[in-house]
């Protein structure tokens, strides 16, 4: 997939072995609340939670569509789908901190949507309760909450055409 955004054009292509490296640095950096900790704890806990979301990601949504993402040939972040319900499951997306908050996530996520009304379908995603941004930044997209847990809300988009 390719889809403009503010800072040129990113693709998608799906993950490989050799994003291996790659994707733990990414975790890294999307695990903000492992900063607090002294840096060799998070060293040794880092890997540990990097291997339970990815096996917890395989297990739940063994048919999820695992893609990175691109700009100008070099890896900025990465996008995983799960294609194989009746709608679209956002299972995880993450940028590098340094893309974030120039309009990429807006534009991946729009042509998402775009894919997903293409399909007949709506979207649905988890977010973490300690995410405030990442909720109102799905919400400005036009996310609701449908269920609030302790640790995260489930948020759906619809188009207008499946509403009840």
């Amino acid at each position: 997939m390719n889809i403009a955004t503010p800072r040129g054009l990113v693709s998608t292509r799906p993950e490989t072995p050799a994003d291996a490296e790659f994707r733990v640095d990414l975790f890294a950096q999307s695990r903000t609340d492992l900063a607090v900790l002294p840096p060799d704890v998070r060293a040794a806990l880092l890997p540990m939670q990097f291997r339970a979301q990815t096996l917890g990601y395989q297990s739940q949504f063994p048919d999820a569509q695992n893609e990175i993402i691109e700009l100008d040939g070099r890896p900025i972040g990465r996008v995983m789908c799960d294609w194989s319900a009746d709608m679209l499951y956002l299972v995880d997306i993450a940028l590098l901190s340094s893309e974030r908050n120039h309009g990429l996530g807006d534009a991946i996520l729009r042509a998402l949507m775009d894919s997903a009304r293409a399909a007949g379908l709506g979207m649905r995603l988890r977010v973490a309760n300690g995410n405030p941004a990442a909720r109102r930044f799905y919400a400005r997209l036009g996310f609701g909450v449908v269920e609030q847990n302790p640790s995260d809300a489930v948020m759906e988009w619809h188009i207008p055409a499946m509403r009840a």
